[in-house]
C-alpha cells in the first residue's frame, strides 16, 4: 500500500497518493458522491484498492485531531442562520445556512 504524502511541489502541497498526482481529496470526493472503490479504480487505473483505503485511513486520522481556525481581518454585515454548538470569541460577518459544531475564534 502506498502512503499519503504531502510535498509542497506536488499539487500545491495537498495530500496525494505517493508516486501520483492524485489527491486524497479527489478520491474522497468520489466516494462521498456515491462512487464505489471499483468505480475509482476504473477512473484511475494506476491506483489499487489499498490506495483508496489509504485515503480513508488518512481522513480518519485527521478527524481524531481538534483544529482551531483563526481568521484575521474585519468583516461586517448581518449574521443570519442557525448555530448549533459552542462559539467562543467574537463573530462578525454574514453567515447564511446552518453551522453545526464548535468554532473557536
Amino acid at each position: 500500500m502506498r502512503s499519503i504524502v504531502i510535498d509542497p511541489n506536488i499539487c500545491n502541497g495537498l495530500p496525494t497518493i505517493e508516486g501520483t498526482r492524485i489527491t486524497a481529496q479527489t478520491v474522497l470526493e468520489f466516494l462521498s458522491a456515491g462512487d464505489s472503490i471499483d468505480d475509482i479504480l476504473t477512473y484511475y487505473p494506476s491506483l489499487e484498492r489499498d490506495d483508496v483505503l489509504a485515503c480513508l485511513t488518512y481522513s480518519a486520522r485527521l478527524l481524531k485531531h481538534h483544529f482551531t481556525v483563526q481568521m484575521t481581518g474585519q468583516v461586517t454585515g448581518q449574521v443570519t442562520g442557525q448555530v448549533t454548538g459552542q462559539v467562543t470569541g467574537q463573530v462578525t460577518g454574514q453567515v447564511t445556512g446552518q453551522v453545526t459544531g464548535q468554532a473557536v475564534a
